[in-house]
């Protein structure tokens, strides 16, 4: 749902913040068998086949390679196509395929060809906002006023779930393979084919902003006021940081002792949690002076930032810079970095350890 560097500038860590807390906010009780809360209303949706488009296998140079910060470890992938640059939200399917959300359209890349599905017969009010595959292969993707799937063949809106005005964040899956979205004042759980709904009294979220699931299967949703987690039984809200002018953009979790949150506004830049307590992190490069769009972990643990103004990543002992203002940040799994911004699609590839 963005959804999300220096060299050599020494690291520290700012201003102790607020103490640790833990709010229950819910029961724990189960609805046919789903994971949810007893609050949480059940939806019974329309369904509705909008369009089944023909995929559109472009040529593998449609999309050009062009070196990028004359660094071999950079790529920039740029399409002679002026409608087709902007991208906002990236999924990884269970082949390691690429799915970048655009304004109107969804790509995908499958590490040779670029394939673009559009999405003609829908009432796109705005771009195209996350995207995310479930375990059956499904494609997802949300934006204000509605959501819809696609199942290889069909894309299909579900009519009654999603308000008029009401903003799509962010998309993740839970440990079972279903999908949870979060939205401008709810989190939407899609289960056994039935759509169910969370409000603030459930999440102690006014609006949640991004979703991500940890090593022990926990999700975590942050979004205005601070963070809350769930367990598949019960919420907890962990953190409070101020109320309705504090949002939390995007967030970033190795386990409960090491956790980093980006913000947009009021508090600005990002946060890190040991485990014990919050501080501001990285204010003597300027991170405190960023909108923060995607805060990223890599596989070598390396920390990855993007926002208006850049990108930037600390590798434990350096910090470098790039001018890319990523909107999504993901890794596949043979290592490579991929962003999506509004100017193309970037990667990077990170040197062997070896080198």
């Amino acid at each position: 749902m963005f959804g999300c560097v220096m060299k050599k500038v020494c690291h520290c860590l700012f201003a102790l913040l607020s103490i640790f807390t833990a709010i229950s906010a819910c029961s724990n009780s189960l609805i046919e068998d789903v994971s949810v809360p007893t609050s949480t209303i059940k939806i019974n949706p329309t369904l509705k086949v909008m369009y089944t488009p023909s995929a559109t296998s472009w040529p593998t140079n449609f999309y050009i390679e062009e070196p990028f910060l004359d660094d071999k470890r950079w790529s920039k992938f740029v399409s002679t196509d002026a409608k087709s640059h902007g991208f906002y939200d990236i999924a990884v399917d269970s082949q390691d395929k690429l799915w970048f959300a655009g304004n109107n359209f969804v790509v995908n890349f499958d590490g040779n060809s670029w394939i673009k599905k559009d999405i003609e017969n829908i009432d796109l009010k705005s771009r195209i906002e996350t995207i995310a595959i479930t375990n059956d292969s499904v494609v997802w993707i949300g934006w204000v006023g509605n959501i819809a799937s696609f199942n290889g063949q069909d894309w299909i809106t579900y009519t009654g779930v999603i308000n008029a005005n009401e903003h799509l964040w962010d998309m993740a899956i839970n440990s079972k393979g279903e999908l949870l979205v979060g939205t401008d004042y709810r989190v939407l759980h899609y289960a056994n084919q039935k759509w169910f709904s969370s409000t603030y009294v459930d999440t102690g979220l006014s609006s949640v902003r991004t979703i991500t699931k940890d090593s022990d299967g926990k999700l975590w949703f942050a979004g205005q006021s601070g963070v809350s987690i769930f367990d598949g039984v019960e919420w907890v809200k962990i953190q409070d940081f101020g109320g309705e002018s504090t949002t939390v953009m995007c967030i970033a979790v190795l386990d409960s002792n090491n956790i980093w949150l980006g913000f947009g506004n009021s508090i600005s830049g990002v946060m890190y949690f040991d485990g014990k307590k919050w501080s501001k992190y990285g204010e003597n490069i300027g991170l405190n002076r960023i909108m923060v769009l995607s805060v990223f972990i890599d596989n070598q643990k390396a920390l990855w930032v993007s926002g208006i103004g850049g990108t930037i990543s600390f590798d434990g002992q350096n910090w470098s810079q790039y001018p890319i203002t990523a909107w999504d940040i993901v890794q596949t799994h043979d290592g490579a970095m991929w962003f999506a911004s509004e100017e193309g699609i970037f990667r990077f590839v990170p040197k062997p350890n070896s080198e």
